[in-house]
């Protein structure tokens, strides 16, 4: 206690530099806590964003992009696989609404009862499509929750109607849930690029687009499942039962996304260590205070050795100081990163929380740069010899 009391006045003594030195401190844990947050925000953004497009999962193409050639026969081909848990055609067109004051661009996915089980579809309001829609071709639809926000200024609009224009056909659903696909992210932040999403039966859009295929095929595998075998096992028994070489691909998107992620780490690992300049640039101006605070305080150095203090309590007593110091700046850029994120996320519209285990990151960071560029300072004080020190003016 009475080397931090002692530290705590000695850098009140240069107020204005010991708040300097704090401050670039501060920037360098802001700048790691900034880096961790976002890129942990990113990472598990984009994740549900790709779950909810079904990229945890096989997809089956036609190699005939502009045709949805493949058949109900072939979906049965795949579901009695073994290693295939679930499998379900898509059928996908572009539209427009014409019930707005702007018309939006959306895709219109034509999904089954089941899609939902493979493509991470989170309800918010309202209900799924039911196979009763399906065998029905009932008018109604699902919307995600941007599009609901977009159209309608709320998230809740179940009960409501739109109007599409598709392939030169005019259609109107009634809107029988709200669904949220992924944390809304890549959708809010590029929404002039990204269309949403408009859910209805594979029934209705076969009646649009005048076909009874489908674009694609969404396929989940059981766990520990070798998707690359199974991958194989898909294309070799189509191939078989259609009579049709070469006329199919699939992406394991799993995979796809895993690479994805190992690029992001890539990317986070670089920042990290931009951040980590900044706290090295920071610890080396705590050490170049230390070293101008001793030879400051070189006669004060020399009474203390004179009065028997020891090596290891000058020691002590500079080291105190210098992670004082980097504690200081810890807890100032902690609190200063929260403003920022929390101002961050009100404007984003997303919630940006800063993780106990980044602040354990941050803190030890900062104290360990501290006490590392302290050591000298604090080893040259404890250096002096008493006589040269008190001839020290």
């Amino acid at each position: 206690m009475n080397f931090i009391k002692s530290a705590a006045k000695n850098l009140l003594r240069k107020p204005a530099r010991s708040a300097l030195t704090v401050l670039s401190v501060s920037i360098g844990t802001i700048a790691v806590i900034l880096i961790g947050t976002i890129s942990t925000y990113g990472t598990q953004a984009v994740s549900t964003e790709l779950n909810s497009l079904g990229m945890n999962s096989l997809l089956l193409a036609s190699e005939n992009q502009t045709s949805p050639d493949i058949t109900p026969d072939d979906i049965s081909v795949i579901k009695s696989l073994g290693g295939v848990q679930k499998a379900c055609g898509l059928l996908v067109a572009t539209a427009q609404t014409t019930n707005m004051p702007e018309p939006l661009n959306v895709y219109l996915w034509g999904i089954t009862s089941d899609a939902k089980e493979i493509i991470d579809l989170t309800l918010l309001y309202g209900r799924y499509i039911n196979d009763y829609d399906i065998r029905s071709g009932e008018q109604v639809c699902m919307v995600d929750s941007s599009f609901a926000r977009e159209a309608f200024g709320r998230d809740n609009i179940v009960g409501k109607s739109i109007s599409l224009l598709c392939e030169g056909t005019y259609v109107k659903y009634d809107i029988v849930g709200v669904i949220k696909t992924g944390s809304g992210m890549l959708s809010g932040m590029m929404g002039e690029y990204i269309p949403d999403f408009v859910y209805t039966s594979d029934s209705n859009v076969k009646q649009i687009i005048k076909t009874n295929g489908y674009h694609r095929v969404a396929v989940a595998s059981y766990e520990n499942q070798d998707t690359t075998a199974l991958s194989d096992r898909i294309i070799s028994r189509l191939e078989a039962s259609s009579g049709k070489k070469g006329a199919y691909t699939i992406t394991d998107l799993a995979k796809q996304k895993e690479s994805l992620f190992n690029i992001m780490n890539i990317i986070t690992l670089v920042l990290y260590c931009v951040g980590a300049v900044s706290l090295i640039v920071a610890s080396i101006g705590i050490m170049t205070v230390m070293l101008v605070s001793v030879n400051e305080r070189t006669r004060e150095i020399g009474i203390k050795k004179s009065i028997g203090a020891t090596k290891s309590i000058i020691i002590k007593e500079f080291l105190t100081e210098s992670i004082l110091i980097s504690l200081i700046g810890c807890v100032t850029g902690i609190a200063f990163s929260a403003i920022i994120l929390f101002v961050a996320g009100a404007v984003l519209d997303i919630q940006l929380i800063i993780s106990l285990e980044i602040i354990a990151i941050s803190c030890i960071l900062s104290v360990f740069t501290g006490v590392v560029f302290g050591v000298y300072p604090a080893f040259r004080a404890a250096g002096l010899r008493p006589v040269d020190a008190l001839r020290t003016e």
